[in-house]
């Protein structure tokens, strides 16, 4: 539904349903019958090292994940609209020190977001939808303080993020299901795998994400990373699956501080955040259906509120974390050059370098062909709570020029005043000004169990970091303004 308000200016209500195919209903069936029964029986006829344990192994994790496995393709069953994300996750965190120290965390993230499936006026002629499924590889390490206070103990840390994103494209959910499935094995052989590796010479190839690398024989990785990963490493076949719908990835770095406050009651408490970063991102998107290819450069700024609420049961060392977002506020600058999708690149450990690649053949990089500029706020909503899970209110604003020179000086100051239409009218044909305005429905859980422990006298705290997510697209409005003089 799009109706014309203003020369040059669109304005959408989008809030209409695709309902799954009887096949996409079943799905899970198709999952049990077919990927499930291929990975062990190539498992059991290529056992490798450590057979009889892998083995042995295999079935013990494939019986305890079941009731997760469920899980997991029950969200993604529930997928439905443009926009609806489904994100799992676990990792570790360790602390070292009392009232100030070292804090760690490794964590492993997948994240399933639909595209089309909503755009049509009745849910009975949707566009078929397609969905972009994301495995994060994230490392964080900070120092951390903390100042006792009888009411409120306030704490400060300061650190330092990488994050390694692949991205890959399916077509139907029962793909999906086994994609994410694929990325949970080779994610547990990869957590296991740096384990070896920080017992030994590898730890610089920790940050990597394991889809892309380039490693060759597993043995060369020495004895315990080897044995460690070979116990739950993924059959070839699955690897290869997910390397055949790799649409592009990410590198992310960036710098992270946090302002807390701490307040217990009794065995209960509550830990109110204040996260600021800042970073930089290059990323990868491979040409699809003969478009071209991007290179993406990135600057961008994130300021968060959260909090986590605490129980601690009596008479053990165990507190049981559960965390909730308030409200965040992100600014994104994007600086892209696009390339010819049949152009061959250099690469170097999987990733691709189209911008190495013009500069050997000659040609000058000069300036990017597009520039983006994103704001995005999220902020609690009661409007789409669901149950005890609160619901998001989100506000996009993007800016796009693909004439960055001639354009930028009189849009930016449009947009910094708030005059988007202005802003719109200073930008070439191409260019364009956009806010999206949706009300989000969250449902899941965001929890982190935490052990105290002590070692020669040096306090610790250990946390498992566990994510179980579905945002669902309640409704979306779309204002845009077209560039063109």
């Amino acid at each position: 539904m799009r109706t014309e308000s203003l020369p040059g200016t669109h304005t959408e209500s989008r809030e209409p349903v695709c309902q799954p195919s009887t096949e996409e209903a079943q799905f899970a069936k198709a999952i049990e019958d077919a990927a499930e029964q291929r990975r062990y029986v190539d498992r059991l006829k290529n056992p490798g090292p450590f057979s009889g344990v892998r083995e042995a192994l295999t079935r013990a994790v494939h019986t305890i994940t079941s009731p997760v496995r469920d899980t997991i393709d029950g969200q993604i069953k529930a997928l439905g609209r443009d926009g609806d994300t489904a994100t799992f996750e676990i990792g570790g965190e360790v602390k070292i020190g009392a009232g100030k120290g070292f804090k760690s965390q490794y964590r492993n993230e997948v994240v399933v977001l639909q595209h089309g499936g909503s755009q049509a006026d009745t849910a009975d002629t949707c566009e078929a939808p397609q969905y972009e499924v994301r495995f994060n590889k994230r490392l964080l390490g900070a120092v951390y303080k903390q100042v006792p206070n009888a009411l409120v103990t306030p704490s400060g840390e300061l650190g330092a993020r990488s994050v390694d994103q692949v991205s890959m494209r399916f077509d139907n959910k029962a793909d999906v299901a086994r994609a994410v499935r694929s990325i949970g094995d080779l994610a547990a052989a990869e957590s296991l795998r740096d384990i070896g590796r920080a017992a030994g010479p590898g730890i610089g190839l920790i940050p990597s994400n394991p889809i892309l690398d380039e490693r060759g024989n597993w043995m060369s990785e020495g004895v315990i990373a080897t044995g460690l990963g070979g116990l739950l490493a993924p059959p070839d076949a699955d690897i290869e699956f997910l390397q055949d719908h790799v649409t592009g990835y990410a590198t992310r770095l960036d710098a992270r501080g946090r302002a807390a406050l701490d307040r217990a009651l009794g065995r209960l408490g509550l830990n109110a955040r204040w996260d600021t970063s800042g970073g930089v991102e290059r990323r990868v998107e491979y040409g699809q259906d003969g478009e071209a290819g991007r290179v993406i450069y990135s600057l961008f700024g994130l300021t968060e509120l959260t909090s986590k609420q605490r129980y601690m049961p009596d008479g053990t060392p165990l507190n049981l974390h559960n965390r909730t977002q308030h409200g965040n506020a992100a600014l994104r600058l994007d600086l892209i050059r696009e390339f010819d999708p049949q152009q061959s690149a250099p690469t170097v450990n999987g990733r691709a370098l189209p911008e190495l690649g013009d500069r050997l053949a000659g040609e000058e990089l000069g300036g990017p062909d597009a520039v983006e500029l994103r704001i995005e706020t999220a902020r609690q909503d009661a409007l789409a709570a669901s149950g005890s899970h609160p619901g998001q209110a989100r506000q996009r604003i993007l800016l796009r020029s693909e004439n960055p020179g001639r354009d930028m000086p009189g849009a930016l100051s449009g947009f910094i005043r708030g005059d988007l239409q202005d802003a719109a009218a200073s930008l070439s044909t191409g260019g364009r000004v956009e806010v999206i305005n949706e009300r989000v429905q969250r449902s899941g859980f965001e929890v982190q169990p935490e052990a105290k422990l002590a070692f020669r006298g040096v306090g610790a705290k250990a946390n498992v970091i566990l994510r179980s997510t579905s945002d669902t697209i309640q409704s979306r409005d779309v204002t845009s303004w077209d560039g063109g003089r």
